[in-house]
């Protein structure tokens, strides 16, 4: 629905423009009529781009923390422990 909505305000919007119609010859009939349905239609264009947008919405954060933010940010190194000695073996193999 959202691409009838843009198409009708793209049309709406070529209805009511000053250059492209009068460059090519045609006169703009009902400019008001088509004034307000560029306007109805831009406002709902709006509206369900919101709507569309609001359920991924942390899908949107996640992304760019990981592919905008992160990249940025220095690199953490974590510190490597020591580590603990290992019992001696004996030399037939067994433990102490």
């Amino acid at each position: 629905m959202d691409g009838y909505v843009n198409d009708i305000a793209g049309i709406a919007g070529l209805m009511i423009s000053h250059v492209v119609l009068p460059s090519s010859g045609l006169a703009v009939i009902g400019g008001e009529v088509w004034k307000g349905l560029h306007a109805r239609a831009a406002n709902l264009s709006v509206l369900l781009v919101g709507l569309h947008v609001a359920p991924h919405w942390q899908w949107i954060v996640n992304m760019t923390r990981c592919y905008l933010i992160a990249p940025l940010l220095p690199r953490r190194v974590e510190p490597q422990l020591p580590q603990p000695a290992r019992p001696a073996l004996k030399e037939k193999g067994g433990l102490q």
